[in-house]
């Protein structure tokens, strides 16, 4: 038996997507961190999953399973793992995917997992010590870990950035662990020719801002439902612009869902709520009460038809263009659009599998293509270097990243591993 704890990359050591590491102490005891659906727009399936030994089928010498946040590439095989494992995730990605679970495919809840909490450090089993460190991502209750075993410490950076609403790469860097062995470091920017800064969600507010100042009709924006803070900036922008957001019932509860003390009272007071045609055929069909409560609690500012905007008043709405709200507009005889906005990776935008139906729908009302307004959820080069220089470790391992051997020209102390090979962390 090795007198080392080591480490491995399962999947994930030159792709984004399907995250899955594993650490292990000199006494065979094994932590996961992470079991994501590679990025491939399949229905997940047990042969979906990484190649670790017990991990569907159950093993003792398992002691737990991380879960860094709430996107499918790190959480989204996470249902095949055998029940007998302990699951620790935040409070937000275990209520979110219970929630989550009624309306998107593949999502399914994890009722057994234990809430970890940022900055509180914990025990998985008796061999391993983590630390849950908060990071602003294009999601919410998102984390580093710290993890802690046999005198040696690894830092998993998860996935973050520094260019968002909060400057938690920020706080990390004035205060980083110190004594750090490895760091596993996400690198999905760096095969996008991301040399320079992001732009920040302030900055981007001011363009949202000035785009629904502008819009003559209906403003759209196309954008994901668990991007937080791309909602506050979109929500703030409208409210600045003399609109009113109008998020689908889905995005509306994910937010409430979070729990923040400023986020939500924001939201409630500023946004109104559509429930569409998909989303309520849903609700009736599960005929669950607590779903029934969630959409009672939105009838203060809930919008019932589409219909009942008169015409003259689109102007003064700002909608959350989701699949389901798309349909709902499609089916509306007569809508003065004005051109709608995407706020996502444009990556997604220009597979010509991807976008099919909302290039359609933006056709049909005289646009070519959106207004593309969007800044990464990811970490800049410039991001990477800080969060690697503070935590000042002696190896720096590229995960999550198309071009693992860029990072020899950036980190000196860069090494490079294929999926499944072990490292022994001295």
């Amino acid at each position: 038996m090795s007198t080392f704890p080591k480490l491995c990359i399962h999947r994930g050591a030159d792709d984004i997507g399907g995250s899955c590491v594993e650490i292990q102490s000199a006494n065979g005891k094994r932590l996961i961190l992470d079991v994501g659906m590679p990025l491939n727009d399949e229905k997940p399936t047990p042969n979906h999953m990484p190649p670790v030994p017990g991990l569907q089928g159950g093993d003792s010498s398992i002691e737990g399973i991380l879960i860094s946040h709430m996107h499918a590439d790190h959480y989204g095989l996470l249902h095949y793992a055998h029940e007998s494992i302990p699951v620790y995730m935040s409070r937000f990605n275990r209520n979110g995917l219970a929630f989550a679970a009624n309306f998107v495919d593949g999502t399914k809840p994890c009722p057994r997992a234990r809430i970890i909490y940022a900055n509180k450090t914990f025990r998985v089993g008796k061999s391993f010590t983590v630390t849950p460190l908060p990071m602003n991502h294009s999601a919410y209750g998102v984390f580093s870990f710290l993890v802690e075993t046999d005198g040696k410490r690894v830092l998993y950076s998860g996935d973050f950035r520094g260019h968002g609403r909060k400057d938690s790469l920020g706080d990390f860097c004035k205060n980083p662990p110190k004594g750090i062995s490895a760091v596993l470091l996400e690198g999905t920017t760096l095969s996008r020719n991301s040399n320079g800064r992001f732009r920040t969600e302030h900055e981007i507010e001011a363009d949202f801002e000035n785009h629904f100042r502008e819009s003559d009709g209906l403003a759209t924006v196309m954008c994901s439902g668990q991007n937080i803070d791309r909602l506050v900036t979109i929500a703030k922008a409208a409210r600045k612009a003399g609109k009113r957001l109008v998020l689908d019932f889905y995005t509306a509860e994910i937010i409430k869902i979070t729990g923040h003390r400023g986020i939500v009272p924001y939201f409630e007071k500023n946004t109104d709520v559509y429930l569409p045609w998909h989303q309520k055929q849903i609700l009736i069909e599960k005929q669950d009460p607590k779903l029934f409560a969630r959409i009672g609690s939105c009838k203060p500012r809930r919008i019932y038809d589409l219909n009942e905007i008169p015409k003259y008043k689109l102007s003064a709405y700002v909608f959350q263009l989701s699949g389901s709200v798309r349909k709902d507009m499609d089916k509306l005889k007569t809508l003065k659009l004005a051109r709608p906005i995407y706020s996502m990776w444009e990556g997604y935008w220009e597979r010509l599998d991807k976008m099919i139906r909302e290039k359609k729908f933006l056709k049909k009302h005289g646009y070519d293509e959106p207004v593309f307004l969007h800044t990464s959820g990811h970490a800049s080069r410039e991001d990477l270097e800080r969060y690697a220089k503070a935590a000042n470790a002696k190896q720096i391992i590229p995960i999550h990243t198309k071009v693992p051997q860029l990072y020899k020209s950036i980190f000196p102390t860069a090494k490079i591993l294929n999926n499944g090979e072990w490292l022994d962390i001295k």
